[in-house]
């Protein structure tokens, strides 16, 4: 595993072989190996749409649950003309590729097409280059205006790869051509949070041994949120996505003097696609800190990706125990059920 090399080393190197005149003996200079990486900023593009050497509109673009990325250019030093060259300090600092070497520059765009999922955070991801089977990590993902110069064996493939909590996307640094990347990120429908309006039942009926409580409850507000990654869950299952559902419910203490509602998490909600049916992977419930009180649940259910419509279906079934003595209650009727619909 190689790192990348510091600049001061390359400049010192380069030094080394001019004379005191400031010219240089080409015939003596040294020779650049494969494998080396130098880095810098230009905010300044080095090509424009419809140049060969631009991606811009391309699909040289990769999105992650805390990362976005896109190339705007990509050369090889042959390619470049001299006023290009001139601008990279970093390649004229570094001795002439070596027999077989060749220098392969990349600029990142100024601003990438995609946004992360859930906004950009480094602690998650690594990325790194690999060139005709050899690996040079960076310190972070290349950034906005950052250009990378690596010298590869002539033709010799090289990729830059970032990983998102385990899962790796590549762009080819010859072409720009994205690989192995997370499909869903780059398609319709998209990733956002939708809302639907209120919603209350005021039936729901609880027996035990003779004796009943009815309830009610109203709430003003449900979100569903369409996620490729959570970090309870990780990455959704190829050809899935998560549907979150969230909304705030008259369960947990304080919301009732004479007793605790709670909810059935195996048979309250499900998710229509279709004519597929989902169930929930995993419900949560956080308690409301506000004069409410009652508590906003969570519940997860995994989807197909392809599917940009679901019609989420809620019965508040449950039971209810009771403050004074303890005793629990069960359903005695099956409460009106609410359907949603969320569209991505």
């Amino acid at each position: 595993m190689r790192r990348i090399p510091t600049l001061v080393a390359l400049t010192l190197l380069a030094a080394a072989f001019l004379t005191v005149g400031g010219s240089m003996d080409s015939d003596s200079f040294l020779r650049t190996g494969p494998y080396e990486l130098a880095t810098g900023i230009d905010r300044r593009l080095w090509c424009e749409p419809g140049d060969d050497a631009s991606v811009i509109d391309e699909p040289a673009d990769l999105r992650g649950a805390h990362f976005s990325i896109s190339l705007a250019c990509l050369f090889k030093d042959a390619s470049m003309t001299p006023e290009q060259l001139a601008a990279i300090p970093e390649l004229a600092q570094m001795p002439q590729a070596g027999e077989g070497v060749e220098f392969l520059i990349a600029q990142v765009a100024l601003q990438a097409d995609f946004l992360a999922e859930h906004g950009t955070d480094p602690t998650w991801v690594e990325s790194w280059i690999e060139v005709d089977g050899e690996r040079i990590d960076l310190e972070t993902t290349p950034e906005p205006g950052q250009y990378l110069v690596l010298s590869a064996p002539v033709g010799a493939a090289a990729t830059l790869w970032v990983e998102d909590d385990g899962r790796a996307q590549g762009l080819d640094l010859r072409t720009g051509e994205p690989l192995d990347r997370v499909e869903a990120y780059y398609t319709d429908p998209g990733f956002w949070t939708e809302s639907d309006g209120d919603f209350e039942t005021l039936d729901a009926y609880f027996v035990s041994d003779g004796r009943s409580w009815t309830v009610g409850c109203h709430s003003n507000r449900v979100e569903f949120t369409r996620s490729m990654w959570l970090e309870d869950y990780g990455w959704a299952p190829e050809g899935s996505v998560f549907l979150q559902v969230e909304f705030w419910w008259c369960t947990g203490a304080g919301v009732y003097d004479d007793g605790i509602w709670t909810l059935d998490s195996e048979r309250s909600l499900f998710v229509r696609t279709g004519s597929e049916v989902a169930l929930p992977i995993g419900w949560s419930t956080r308690d409301n800190p506000s004069a409410a009180r009652g508590q906003r649940h969570t519940v997860v259910v995994e989807v197909p990706a392809a599917e940009s419509e679901f019609r989420v279906n809620f019965a508040p079934t449950g039971e209810f125990e009771e403050a004074a003595t303890g005793e629990v209650f069960s359903l005695g009727r099956f409460p009106a059920v609410f359907t949603w619909n969320a569209e991505f």
